[in-house]
């Protein structure tokens, strides 16, 4: 993703999982053009609108395996509310950071992932890691 959230409050990202199998989120690469602070939830309702498909990119190069689900971007994803935040990152940096996920966020079929904008006008840019958990764990 690479955004700049339009307001403060903004969702700039949705990852919905439409698996049977299980998404395991292990972490975030983020930069920003100047200090923000961003909003991980996951349990968001609703149907997303303003945000723009984005197709998840198997890192096994000789996979055909695709993404199962609804992925956007946008500057001001709507119509989403009820979600619990698990993860408060505040960033400051330029240049490009992993933060890991301790444990792994787990986004069980028809489930949402979010990210939220706290100040919003602050470009952000990053990619998720995730993998599909073919067995309980």
């Amino acid at each position: 993703f690479d955004t700049t959230p339009t307001g403060a409050g903004d969702c700039f990202l949705y990852l919905k999982n439409g698996s049977d199998t299980d998404i395991n989120v292990e972490g975030i690469w983020f930069a920003v053009g100047s200090a923000e602070q961003v909003l991980v939830k996951i349990n968001d309702v609703g149907t997303p609108s303003g945000g723009v498909d984005v197709v998840p990119v198997n890192c096994n190069a000789g996979s055909g395996n695709k993404a199962e689900g609804t992925f956007q971007t946008g500057n001001d994803i709507t119509n989403l509310s009820s979600g619990d935040t698990v993860e408060k990152y505040w960033l400051s940096d330029t240049t490009s950071k992993y933060y890991n996920f301790e444990q792994d966020i787990i986004i069980p079929k028809n489930t949402v992932l979010t990210l939220y904008a706290v100040t919003g006008g602050v470009d952000i840019n990053g990619t998720i890691v995730f993998y599909y958990q073919d067995e309980e764990v």
